[in-house]
């Protein structure tokens, strides 16, 4: 493993991951119930919260970037508290959202080719090593659902059928909690979550990838992608 990645994967950008994605947060509350406002600033296309992710988070991108012919999921996770399920939130932040956020237009093949691989792995690990399940992150559906989301993004339809479970597990769990307030919110949070994922779901599904990917990663559209695409098919910002 380079010292390159030592030097920028470290416990404190963990936590300056997860300080910055939750900084517009209020209240403890909020990671159990979201606010639509304040979960609309993370799907919301805006330059000044891209610039402060490159800012912040753009070197240690780079440097698992540049060490992509050696770097492995488990090299990833030697960096990082295992024992701890925010740290794997972080990570998967800094794999999955913040490339999104880091690398736009003509640089979107760098989010889908290098980073989503490397984030759909981490996730398979979660939930394998029974982080998705751990009692910490269990009613706090501001922080559980990022793990859904390398899933979400993937052009594999058996990683779909089991985001669309996990959503689902989301849903029930949100339905479980005992003040009225919480839970109506949590589980319109994670109703838009299981609906979010049947969106891309559907699209893969017929597709077998996502259609709008294609010019970014250099694919040929087929003719039906192409009626899709100029019919106002969802491409989700990308």
């Amino acid at each position: 493993m380079s010292s390159q990645l030592r030097e920028h994967i470290t416990p404190s950008l963990l936590k300056e991951v997860l300080d910055f994605w939750f900084s517009h947060f209020t209240s403890p509350r909020d990671f159990v119930a979201p606010p639509k406002e304040a979960v609309a600033r993370w799907f919301r296309r805006d330059e000044e919260f891209d610039r402060a992710c490159v800012a912040k988070f753009g070197p240690a991108l780079e440097a698992i970037r540049s060490s992509t012919n050696h770097i492995t999921p488990d090299s990833l996770l030697a960096l990082i508290d295992t024992t701890n399920p925010l740290d794997w939130v972080a990570l998967v932040l800094l794999l999955d959202q913040m490339p999104r956020n880091t690398y736009r237009g003509d640089q979107a093949k760098v989010a889908y080719t290098v980073f989503d691989p490397l984030a759909q792995a981490v996730v398979a690990r979660a939930v394998e090593e029974n982080v998705w399940d751990s009692p910490d992150l269990r009613g706090r559906v501001a922080e559980r659902c990022w793990l859904l989301f390398p899933y979400m993004h993937s052009e594999s339809r058996e990683l779909h059928g089991e985001c669309v479970r996990m959503c689902e597990a989301l849903v029930e769990e949100a339905g479980g909690l005992e003040d009225e307030g919480e839970r109506e919110a949590a589980r319109g949070f994670a109703e838009t979550m299981l609906d979010f994922e049947r969106r891309h779901a559907k699209i893969v599904e017929r597709f077998g990838r996502y259609p709008h990917r294609n010019g970014a990663v250099g694919r040929s559209s087929t003719g039906e992608e192409e009626v899709f695409l100029r019919g106002g098919g969802e491409t989700f910002g990308g």
